[in-house]
């Protein structure tokens, strides 16, 4: 489905402003299982150091697999997955961010601005994290304390953003009218405006009888056929009421 122009940078809110709302599908499959697999992978890597090291390895290698999958679904990816509105929402983070603050929650059917710098900043502390902590178990690296400290606050790092993650995806449903965490569960996420069926016209009237002469008075000049034009000039613009009406729709990449 082909997203319409962006509309009101702030659309209104509310059971009426869903009420015609449709669903597309934004987030994939693969995107998907990626996700909540590394929410329960970095869940674990937290909770595992120095209790059940060998747990807390495996769930540091299996995030490098996930990492590494993610760099390349970034560019073999459906639509949503993509890097390449990446940049353009990274510059207009600030902006979003100030927006924000003011009430203005914008609609963005893919990560908005401060998702999407959420999403880099992740994903580099995540490389930084399990690279250095693969290190840590090596004969060459092991005891160095700028691998031990890098991997510690990189690690301490993603627990702080996850949290923001969480956080900000439970204000931007409570704003927004519209369950997240269940559009990342199922995929779809909802459009307001979307096609809606307007009234059926009313047929124009064609075969009214044409007005006639007063007997005193004399024929208009002009030819016959303009003598018996209908009394009623048919209304061209209500047959454009059949069709159907797209309305604006404020969801962006």
């Amino acid at each position: 489905m082909r997203e319409a122009d962006p509309g009101s940078r702030n659309p209104p809110s509310g059971p009426r402003a869903d009420h015609h709302a449709s669903s597309v599908l934004v987030w994939d499959l693969p995107l998907r299982v990626w996700h909540w697999a590394l929410a329960g992978l970095i869940l674990i890597a937290w909770v595992t150091p120095n209790v059940f090291d060998g747990l807390h390895q495996f769930a540091g290698y299996a995030v490098i697999g996930l990492v590494a999958f993610r760099l390349v679904w970034g560019f073999f990816g459906t639509r949503h997955s993509r890097f390449e509105k990446l940049a353009p929402k990274l510059r207009a983070a600030p902006t979003y961010l100030r927006n924000l603050c003011h009430g203005d929650t914008g609609r963005y059917l893919g990560l908005n601005p401060a998702g999407a710098a959420l999403q880099v900043a992740m994903l580099a502390l995540l490389a930084i994290s399990t690279v250095t902590g693969a290190m840590q178990v090596t004969v060459r690296f092991f005891g160095v304390w700028w691998i031990e400290d890098s991997h510690a606050y990189a690690s301490h790092a993603i627990i702080v953003l996850a949290g923001l993650h969480v956080a900000g995806t439970l204000v931007m449903s409570r704003l927004q009218r519209e369950n997240l965490v269940r559009a990342m569960v199922t995929g779809w996420k909802q459009v307001p405006g979307a096609v809606r069926a307007a009234p059926r016209a009313r047929p124009v009237e064609t075969d009214r009888v044409p007005l006639q002469p007063q007997a005193d008075e004399a024929p208009p000049q002009g030819d016959e056929q303009t003598q018996r034009e209908p009394s009623v000039v048919p209304n061209i613009a209500s047959t454009s009421a059949a069709r159907p009406h797209i309305g604006p729709v404020d969801a962006r990449d």
